[in-house]
């Protein structure tokens, strides 16, 4: 093992003094604790600069994703109610994704997550819908189609008539049509009747004439409900 040998700063000179001299050439003249020194702060300095430079060259070598814009696709889900409408966003994006929003004339539309990427969005109205995915470098996409097939409005009567002792409701609707199910009446004792006879080929309801004030409900296929109280004169 070698022994640890330690210089104090006079011997250190005289050495280097002497083996200056051996080459011919003159003492230096700066002392060697400053020497020392300054290669100290050398060495410092090429550190910052060092890291600097990797700083930079991070930075350089991330600028590009700075402008990627996440992937949106938007695909008309099947088998959906009549009357309604729905579809399916996917969003993929190698930056991290933000954000999902959907509207329709500056209305929010519902949105649930399916899946990680994957939304359902439900149109309420009809009117062009903007689905718009966002990414945490606030680039995004958008995608716009037209809606057209959202039912919003109930069923309408178009008259009533009195054959014999029955009263008979012409209604109509011109979206998703009358669901026959849905159609009941309450009577003022709070009776309520769901035998209602409903012709589907003449939109029709009969039944007997009451004899006091009664409430109709028919609602189509979309959940839209026509209300009518009926009071006998």
């Amino acid at each position: 093992m070698k022994p640890n040998v330690t210089l104090d700063e006079k011997k250190a000179s005289e050495i280097m003094n002497s083996a200056l001299k051996r080459c011919g050439m003159e003492p230096c003249p700066v002392p060697l604790k400053d020497l020392a020194s300054y290669s100290t702060y050398r060495s410092e300095k090429h550190f910052v600069q060092s890291s600097i430079l990797l700083v930079v060259l991070a930075m350089f070598l991330m600028l590009p994703f700075l402008f990627i814009r996440p992937s949106l696709t938007l695909t008309p889900e099947e088998n959906v109610p009549i009357g309604k409408v729905a579809y399916i966003a996917e969003v993929s994006s190698f930056v991290p994704f933000s954000s999902i929003h959907a509207s329709i004339d500056e209305y929010s539309m519902p949105v649930y997550e399916l899946s990680r990427g994957k939304y359902r969005i439900e149109p309420t109205i009809n009117g062009e819908l903007i689905v718009r995915a966002v990414s945490f470098n606030d680039q995004y996409s958008v995608i716009s189609v037209n809606v057209d097939s959202v039912d919003r409005k109930a069923p309408h009567l178009t008259k009533d008539a009195i054959v014999g002792d029955m009263l008979k409701l012409y209604v109509a609707d011109e979206g998703s049509g009358i669901d026959a199910d849905s159609i009941y009446a309450i009577f003022d004792n709070g009776e309520k009747v769901d035998s209602l006879v409903y012709d589907a080929e003449n939109s029709v309801i009969t039944f007997p004439a009451p004899s006091s004030s009664v409430n109709i409900y028919v609602a189509d296929y979309a959940g839209n409900e026509l209300h009518m109280v009926l009071t006998k004169k």
